[in-house]
């Protein structure tokens, strides 16, 4: 049987091939135990075997695990014009006082780093990189769905949701799908993101649908209604969904590159 200790271990090494580094007050957070047990992990004989080592108030691999053939898998920028000015579009929708739900794409980066630094709101998500995002906000404060990590998908996976969880009302959500399709609707890779989004959209008041020209008329594997959203940014009128969101009564709203 794996030691309490050595899951900690496993998991915030998992949670490290995603960013360079975390702070012991943040993993304490996300484990659910006292920032003294997680030095005492990481200054146990057990961390070396996950290369993990500990500098000031954060834990990072080791600059030998670093440095060896072993490549962190890097958070993806999103660049190109299109997706830029569909994340700057989707940022200025976000107010002061607003409680809004992020996913996992990797457009939240974006759309959260674009929101003014005055803006005094609540960003809530299930994805340990678009959390880590949200802190750097001065006026954000950041919540975290725990669970068990998935770094396939970078998200907190939990049988059930917590209890205030169920209280909360969110004032905008931001999804960005797979796939989007006229017939078969908004679809994703993943079945607990799509069962997590429904229940969100339950409790969200303004629903938004980041739609880039790449994603429309493909097609994966499990899917959402139109009917729950209420608007798409995209960069051009999508003629393939015109039919589609005029039936859903869909607001279009276009970003210009």
């Amino acid at each position: 049987m794996v030691s309490k200790q050595l899951e900690r271990l496993r998991r915030i090494s998992s949670c490290l091939d995603h960013v360079d580094k975390i702070h012991l007050r943040e993993i304490a957070r996300l484990l659910e135990v006292s920032e003294m047990t997680i030095r005492r992990d990481i200054n146990s004989t057990a961390a070396a075997k996950f290369n993990l080592e500990s500098y000031g108030g954060f834990v990072r691999k080791s600059i030998e695990e670093t440095c060896s053939d072993v490549v962190l898998k890097p958070v993806k920028q999103n660049n190109e014009p299109e997706e830029i000015s569909l994340c700057h579009i989707a940022a200025k929708q976000v107010n002061s006082d607003d409680m809004v739900f992020f996913d996992n794409s990797d457009y939240s980066n974006e759309i959260i780093s674009s929101i003014d630094k005055s803006v005094t709101f609540t960003g809530v998500t299930f994805s340990l990189t678009t959390f880590l995002e949200l802190k750097t906000k001065p006026n954000c404060n950041a919540v975290l769905l725990g669970g068990n990590y998935d770094p396939t998908a970078d998200i907190f996976k939990s049988e059930t949701l917590p209890s205030w969880f169920e209280s909360m009302v969110f004032t905008k959500l931001f999804i960005t799908p797979d796939g989007v399709h006229q017939d078969l609707g908004v679809t994703f890779k993943d079945s607990y993101c799509s069962s997590m989004f429904n229940e969100v959209m339950k409790r969200s008041i303004a629903k938004y649908l980041i739609c880039p020209k790449t994603i429309v008329g493909s097609v994966s594997s499990y899917s959402i209604s139109f009917a729950h959203f209420d608007y798409m940014i995209t960069s051009e009128s999508p003629s393939k969904l015109v039919d589609a969101l005029a039936l859903n009564k869909i607001a279009l709203i276009l970003a210009q590159d």
